[in-house]
């Protein structure tokens, strides 16, 4: 079985890097990372720290646009109601890799959520649901 971490470089996905591998080991772990080219310069160096102390390389998916330029493209006016920066810059170079590079059936994609964030569940496991499938699985917990 292959396991994708959608790594953010948040609490959230890290912790769910530092599970997976504990579970199920490094060899067949992809830590997929959509890169906005906005984030600050200390979240690329916590993706590099984290990384290398799992030793698993970072797979790097990127739109090639600024949020910014998103909005002027879809002439859209930022704001925290909707986000299509989020679809054009994460989801979609997210969901491009996978249907290239990751079988469906033989993998599970993991999103590191803390608690504050259950409420977006219903929306994760929906936008996943046509992959194949999207069970709610947690990887328990290292002993």
């Amino acid at each position: 079985m292959r396991h994708v971490v959608q790594f953010s470089g948040g609490i959230g996905s890290w912790a769910a890097a530092q599970r997976v591998a504990a579970v199920h080991g490094t060899e067949r772990l992809t830590l997929l990372f959509a890169d906005t080219l906005v984030e600050d310069d200390d979240l690329y160096r916590f993706n590099r720290d984290a990384t290398a102390q799992l030793g698993v390389d970072l797979t790097v998916v990127c739109d090639g646009r600024t949020p910014f330029e998103v909005f002027a493209d879809v002439r859209f006016l930022g704001n925290a109601r909707i986000a299509p920066c989020s679809y054009w810059l994460k989801q979609k170079p997210c969901r491009d890799w996978l249907t290239a590079h990751a079988d469906p059936r033989t993998t599970i994609v993991y999103v590191g959520i803390d608690s504050s964030e259950r409420h977006r569940i219903p929306g994760i496991q929906k936008g996943w649901a046509h992959r194949g499938g999207c069970a709610s699985r947690w990887p328990s917990r290292p002993s």
